[in-house]
């Protein structure tokens, strides 16, 4: 699983390499939940809109179908 680029600016893409995902979030550092995405059965991977994040650093938290969850950091810089 990847989600690139980091540093984004403006979408972050996110590969699911395989993986069966539900739904991914995206959450800062405070905890905040701040997207939040329902992912389409059999979907390769999906886009996220960043441009009305502010800078800093993200958590992606994506729930895959059989109950695990994947966690990667993302950067965001405009």
């Amino acid at each position: 699983m990847n989600a690139y680029p980091s540093p984004v600016n403006d979408v972050l893409n996110v590969d699911f390499e395989g993986y069966d995902v539900d739904r991914l979030e995206l959450v800062n550092l405070t905890g905040q939940v701040v997207a939040n995405q329902t992912v389409q059965t059999g979907a390769e991977g999906t886009k996220v809109d960043v441009n009305n994040l502010e800078n800093g650093v993200y958590i992606v938290n994506v729930y895959l179908t059989n109950g695990m969850t994947e966690t990667m950091q993302v950067v965001v810089s405009h």
